[in-house]
């Protein structure tokens, strides 16, 4: 009562793939769109939540992605110079040389762990500072630390605090980011490529730009997602994702209109994709990888055989996928009319590709007032 809800489900013919690659099929895109999955309140909190934390939050993810594509198998009692020169040619085997000369990645062996730092700053050395000014941009730093049972936990413990201003269309834009806490946590397994487990949450992020064409001020008290891999078997394993916001506010303000206001006390959302194809897709990641570093720019025959049963083994894609997120308490406000809506929900689902292929939406919207 009160509310509303839109459902549209399709199917189409397609074409199985063999029993035998099928079944070994890889998901790992369903996995990660589950970890970058977040609930926004709107098309531009969604961009702006992203550039909450780009400079730091994304570095998280990107760090355990690194370390799970690299096959480390060094044992705590093997911490050493040669393993951190180890880690950090694994970690930037891909990049151009042109970036792994500024020496932005640096690898250090501790008595127990590693410690890798990150520096930003130095990409930025060149920039125009009648252009572009950043302050308080300071290396991020993460903990790598070798298990007993092959694993490797990635730990962070930091904050953010920067401010400066670029040029837009002729205009000075200033801009300040700060997040008062960032805490991140995964297990990462070598032989899946991927994460066991990944934790990551932050406490009152702000954001805001001004001067430019439109002026915005966003805001989260707090932050939290985790991620999970479970009933690991043959490189295929469900990946379940959930994440959590509360106190979402954003403001923005463009010439010749009022303020529009956004606002919602709390997001919850779960993501699962069940048999998720880790390795397959790890391997047609890398044959990508491969081919860039090469510097070839054309495909040979083998290398068209070799892509086509990639593309087989990543068939049927996933045997389940599903998200379910909702905003809780939502209003807009603009030109001193309010809308509010208790509930704003949203689902997708998709059972992989094959003959009976359905793709699943459903937006709800309850007690609007």
């Amino acid at each position: 009562p009160g509310g509303w809800r839109a459902h549209n489900a399709s199917s189409a013919p397609m074409q199985a793939a063999p029993a035998n690659k099928g079944a070994r099929a890889a998901k790992a895109a369903a996995a990660i769109d589950a970890t970058g999955a977040s609930g926004h309140i709107a098309r531009r909190s969604n961009k702006n939540l992203l550039e909450v934390h780009p400079m730091r939050a994304a570095l998280y993810t990107t760090v355990a992605i690194l370390v799970a594509f690299s096959p480390l198998h060094a044992r705590s009692a093997e911490i050493s110079e040669a393993g951190a020169r180890e880690i950090a040619e694994k970690l930037t085997y891909y990049m151009p040389k042109a970036i792994t000369d500024t020496g932005f990645l640096k690898v250090t062996a501790g008595t127990q762990r590693y410690e890798l730092s990150v520096d930003l700053a130095t990409f930025l050395k060149d920039a125009n500072p009648q252009e572009f000014s950043i302050t308080g941009l300071k290396p991020f730093v993460s903990y790598l630390t070798p298990q007993d049972d092959g694993m490797w936990k990635v730990e962070a413990n930091d904050n953010l605090n920067v401010s400066g201003f670029f040029t837009d269309q002729g205009k000075k834009v200033d801009f300040n980011y700060t997040i008062d806490k960032i805490a991140s946590e995964s297990i990462i397994d070598p032989q899946l490529t991927f994460a066991r487990s990944m934790n990551f949450s932050g406490e009152k992020l702000k954001m805001s730009m001004k001067g430019g064409p439109t002026n915005l001020e966003f805001g989260m008290d707090a932050y939290s997602s985790d991620l999970r891999a479970e009933n690991i078997d043959g490189g295929i394993a469900d990946v379940v994702a959930n994440v959590s916001a509360r106190g979402i506010s954003e403001v923005i303000l463009e010439p010749g209109s009022g303020p529009v206001a956004l606002s919602a006390a709390s997001v919850d959302g779960r993501s699962q994709a069940d048999k998720l194809g880790v390795i397959a897709v790890r391997d047609l990641i890398m044959f990508g990888l491969e081919k860039y570093k090469s510097g070839v720019k054309t495909m040979t025959k083998d290398d068209d055989a070799r892509l086509k049963t990639l593309l087989r083994a990543n068939v049927p894609f996933v045997d389940n996928l599903a998200y379910d997120y909702h905003f809780r308490d939502v209003k807009i406000a603009s030109q001193g009319v309010e809308v509010g809506l208790s509930d704003l929900g949203y689902k997708f689902d998709f059972n992989g590709i094959k003959p009976d292929s359905k793709v699943g939406f459903e937006f709800s919207v309850d007690d609007p007032k």
